[in-house]
């Protein structure tokens, strides 16, 4: 009987120190990976790849905003050129001044004849002298 709970009694103590062998190596465990968490090496690492991280996405981000900007400059551009008044003269059309260029005549009525004026196309300008004038009415051709 005495050899049983002998017996008894070491595999008892034997299971408490695999316990608490088994508790103290979890506890271990624990303290390796939260000092893990301290060490320089790991820790630089983490930041690093964060910074590479950010860092793409950043330049992506202005990557993207200098494509913005320089298809939005462009529109502008464009629009800019139809409405200048040397796109209009490069179309075929000109603007008639009177001879010392101070005022641009819209209608017949502004000259006589014999006037001089002064024709701006969209490559030179031309000095005209007026021989003849027609007086239109609305929605129909002149002719000087």
């Amino acid at each position: 009987m005495r050899g049983r709970h002998a017996s008894d009694l070491t595999h008892t103590a034997a299971r408490l120190m695999r316990a608490a062998l088994a508790g103290r190596d979890r506890r271990l465990q624990v303290l390796q990976r939260r000092l893990a968490q301290f060490e320089l090496g790991r820790r630089l690492a983490d930041i690093r790849t964060r910074l590479v991280s950010v860092d793409g996405r950043l330049n992506g981000a202005a990557r993207r905003r200098h494509n913005r900007a320089t298809a939005q400059l462009g529109n502008c551009a464009g629009r800019l050129d139809t409405l200048s008044p040397l796109a209009v003269l490069a179309r075929g059309y000109a603007v008639v001044w009177n001879a010392d260029r101070t005022r641009v005549l819209r209608t017949s009525d502004d000259v006589a004849r014999g006037d001089d004026v002064r024709v701006t196309l969209a490559k030179g300008e031309l000095t005209c002298e007026v021989r003849d004038k027609t007086a239109t009415t609305e929605g129909t051709d002149s002719k000087s």
